[in-house]
């Protein structure tokens, strides 16, 4: 395993500046996840990292070791790195075991040593006895592990995964993540994994770099991402907090016509001295049935362990989840009551 760091990175597409001037450093056997919706930049850096695409401005290291910046560049075979890509990449002509085996072939492994470690990466990834198999013969997530297997097969001090799992159902998903974390417990690898998927980076990571517009908007644990966010964007976007622009007077939240009373869990994040301000609320910070802000039921969504209640607050909507309530039918005013907000 290996450390990583990035310098100011910087890379655009024509005119679009993607990237712009990132800097991270990811500890040796660390996992990092690089979260943010579509456009973000996350897929790019992943891709700085491995030496497919160059960067315009900034330094990258692995190991300690620069392979890109102030001139130098190192190929991406030679930077000892493992890539699984979102679409699988595995070749149709090929057995498992010959797609497995393509970086030591590549490498110019011996024969007699190819077999073993092609072997040892299969078990790894739980697909031994397939080796014979062709693609066509195999489900997605047995595919995405052949990806993941071939990955693994050169024992690479770096594993790069670009949205490994979103190609697949939501039960595969739910396996597939679970086995990753079992996987990299095993290996000691340091992984770098690209998701737009909050649960995934929530249930994977040491720390969570979010992205926004090619910005790192917080780096931190998933626990900190969560309860701590830094910015409205990333409140909004780990774990879907509503946001009311309001004004705070006499310990009161105003925002569209409508009256909060701002709870003792009450956390502020930059100057919020000032009236102006941006409440931040999570779906399980919101009390049905008590308090004296009167909200319209719009929809009550049966999740089977929760429901979802959805609440006209002027021009917007506020969730709540929380046990079935037989008198929060839609259409109807519920008393709310909030036990913790972000004030912004």
């Amino acid at each position: 395993m290996a450390s990583v760091s990035l310098e100011g990175l910087e890379k655009s597409y024509g005119a679009t500046p993607v990237v712009k001037g990132l800097s991270l450093h990811i500890a040796s056997g660390e996992f990092l996840a690089l979260l943010g919706p579509s456009g973000c930049g996350k897929t790019t850096t992943l891709r700085v990292i491995a030496g497919l695409e160059q960067a315009h401005a900034g330094r990258v290291s692995i190991g300690g070791q620069p392979v890109e910046g102030d001139g130098q560049y190192v190929p991406p075979e030679r930077r000892q790195l493992g890539m699984v890509f979102q679409s699988y990449a595995v070749w149709p002509h090929l057995t498992v075991e010959e797609n497995v085996a393509y970086p030591l072939r590549l490498k110019k492994v011996s024969r007699a040593d190819i077999a073993p470690q092609v072997a040892a990466a299969l078990a790894q990834v739980r697909l031994t006895g397939l080796g014979a198999r062709r693609p066509d013969q195999l489900s997605g997530g047995q595919l995405q592990r052949v990806a993941l297997a071939r990955a693994l097969v050169g024992q690479p001090k770096v594993l790069l995964l670009d949205e490994p799992l979103s190609n697949l159902d939501a039960a595969l998903r739910d396996e597939l993540r679970a086995e990753l974390g079992h996987l990299r417990s095993q290996l000691g690898l340091t992984f770098i994994y690209v998701t737009h998927d909050q649960s995934e980076a929530l249930g994977l990571a040491d720390r969570i770099a979010v992205l926004n517009e090619g910005l790192l908007e917080q780096l931190a644990t998933p626990h900190d991402i969560y309860h701590s966010p830094a910015s409205p964007f990333v409140a909004r976007f780990v774990g879907g907090a509503t946001l009311l622009k309001g004004r705070v007077d006499e310990g009161q939240l105003h925002a569209d016509g409508l009256t909060l009373p701002l709870p003792g869990d009450c956390r502020r994040v930059g100057s919020t001295r000032s009236e102006h301000v941006t409440a931040a609320i999570r779906s399980e910070d919101v009390v049905l049935g008590e308090g004296s802000t009167q909200l319209t039921v719009l929809a009550r969504l049966f999740q089977g362990s929760t429901t979802e209640y959805r609440l006209r607050w002027g021009e917007h909507f506020l969730r709540a989840h929380g046990p079935w309530r037989d008198d929060a039918h839609p259409g109807r005013p519920i008393a709310i009551r909030v036990r913790r907000l972000t004030l912004f």
